[in-house]
This record gives structure tokens, sequence and C-alpha cells, in this order.
């Protein structure tokens, strides 16, 4: 009996030995192709604001996984394409420059809402919509079909970075 519980014993060491490396594989191939991704994603958004850019991230986990995620609020529409419509209100106002600045004061003329100073022409602040349409992105630049390809180069490079010393 007592033979069994050491040959268990020395299955156990190698297993949590085997965990372990596993572990440190997962997090550090994690962080390496977290950042490709990262950085592939952002190219991807070309002209897209900061704000939007900082928005894609990656998480490493503490069992070694990893996650990508765009936070966006606007994501998920983007991706998708999507109808907005107001729920409080009979129409949405879409910004088109920049707020008001001293001694203009708004001014609506239909759908348009102008920003007003004596003596100088009046510039466009947004326009009022019943519902935005948002068109969904292309292929290349959708966040699943550029995720997918790194799955694989994932799998590998945890199985290259894999050290097991029996």
């Amino acid at each position: 009996m007592a033979r069994r519980g050491i040959q268990g014993l020395d299955d156990l060491r190698l297993a949590e030995k085997l965990e372990k490396s596993l572990l440190k594989a997962q997090k550090k191939v994690g962080k390496k192709i977290g950042q490709k991704f990262i950085s592939k994603r952002k190219r991807r958004l070309g002209a897209a604001s900061k704000r939007r850019k900082a928005a894609v991230r990656y998480v490493v986990g503490k069992t070694g996984e990893l996650v990508v995620l765009d936070l966006a609020p606007m994501a998920w529409s983007q991706e998708f394409g999507a109808v907005i419509r107001p729920e409080n209100a009979p129409e949405i106002f879409v910004r088109t420059g920049p707020p008001l600045q001293s001694g203009e004061k708004p001014v609506r003329r239909g759908d348009y809402l102008l920003a007003t100073k004596p003596r100088q022409k009046p510039r466009l602040l947004g326009v009022y919509k019943t519902e935005v349409r948002v068109k969904r992105v292309g292929k290349g630049q959708r966040f699943f079909d550029q995720a997918e390809p790194l799955l694989d180069e994932y799998l590998e490079e945890i199985e290259d970075n894999l050290e097991i010393d029996i």
C-alpha cells in the first residue's frame, strides 16, 4: 500500500510540473499573441479615433486564457450593422461638428441644428434623425475574422514554449 502512495505522489508531482509549465507557456504566448492581435486590429480600424482604438484590448487571465476584447460602445453595431432608433425621444441628435462656442446660440432649422453668431454664417452642429443606419464593416475588418487566424498560431506557440522536465 505504501508503495502505491509513493508512485501516486510521483505522478502528482509530474502533473503539477506539467500544469505549471503549461500555465507559464499560456501566459507568455497569450501576451505575445494578444499584442499581435491588438496591433493588427488597430491597423485595420484605419482612421478611427484614438478613443475607438483604445477600446481594443486583450487580457491574459490567472488561469492562462487569452481574451481579446473590443469594448467600444458601437463595436457590435459596426461589426454586424444596426438600425438605431431613439427610446425616449422622437429623434436622435447626430453631432457633425464641434460643440457650441462662447457667443453662439443654437437654432434649429428643420432637421438641422445650427450655431449662429451675429454677422457670421451659421455653422452646422448636428442633424436630427428618426433612425440611424450603421453599415456593417467589410469582411477583412471584422473582429472574428481577424482573431480566428491567430488561434492556430496561439496553440502552436503554447506547444513550442511548453517546457517539461521529467
